[in-house]
């Protein structure tokens, strides 16, 4: 499946979203099956539409991503995130981790 995130509300999220916390679960972006796209640090809450029937994920993008770009496409079956510019040309490509949450326990395996 191919989730696609348009730039600000990829920022947003990595933004939002906790950096080397012990809380582990935090430091990725969730994306609800209704269509929305969550990241949190515990104290603030960044919440964005995307595509409806995309989740339950939470996803972890390794390493850094680019800084210009007009959309990313989270491609969940070959774990890879393509990053392309705004006359769709490929910007760059980054690996991701994804897991599907647990709801009933809360956990977040990585």
């Amino acid at each position: 499946m191919q989730i696609t995130v348009d730039f600000p509300a990829f920022i947003g999220a990595m933004t939002a979203k906790a950096k080397k916390d012990v809380r582990y679960y935090l430091e990725g972006i969730f994306i609800d099956p209704r269509g929305y796209l969550v990241a949190t640090d515990g104290h603030r809450l960044f919440c964005s539409v995307v595509s409806e029937g995309a989740g339950p994920y939470i996803i972890r993008v390794i390493g850094k991503a680019p800084t210009k770009f007009h959309h990313v496409v989270f491609d969940t079956d070959d774990l890879c995130a393509s990053f392309f510019k705004d006359d769709g040309s490929p910007s760059a490509t980054s690996l991701f981790r994804l897991s599907t949450p647990n709801i009933r326990t809360g956990n977040a395996p990585w």
